[in-house]
């Protein structure tokens, strides 16, 4: 399936990406192939819904690598098209990681 995630077909990948987000028991290894996805720039058209999965991530495994992908998060806000979604998924990682129910991030 990682195979499909890296190939060519934009949506065969995209499709590839929720399904192991979703279906793969190892939070630790999907958090590596999305923030290496993030970190491609060959891989700009999966950029987005990278972070997104970032987010499914927390809420799936409640855990991620707080000293890696928070700051990525964080840095990622300042971006155009990505900021929406980075916020979001720190959100997610407040809630489901760290148990913040009453998260202040801004909206």
């Amino acid at each position: 399936m990682l195979a499909i995630v890296t190939g060519d077909d934009e949506y065969e990948a995209a499709d590839a990406l929720l399904s192991l987000v979703y279906y793969d028991p190892d939070g630790v290894w999907l958090e590596g192939v999305l923030l290496g996805i993030i970190g491609d720039p060959g891989a700009a058209k999966l950029h987005y819904l990278a972070v997104v999965c970032l987010g499914h991530v927390a809420r799936l495994h409640r855990a991620v690598d707080e000293q890696v992908t928070v700051p990525l998060l964080e840095r990622l806000r300042a971006d155009p098209k990505l900021g929406g979604v980075a916020e979001t998924a720190l959100m997610d990682i407040d809630v489901h990681v760290r148990g913040d129910r009453t998260s202040k991030r801004d909206l």
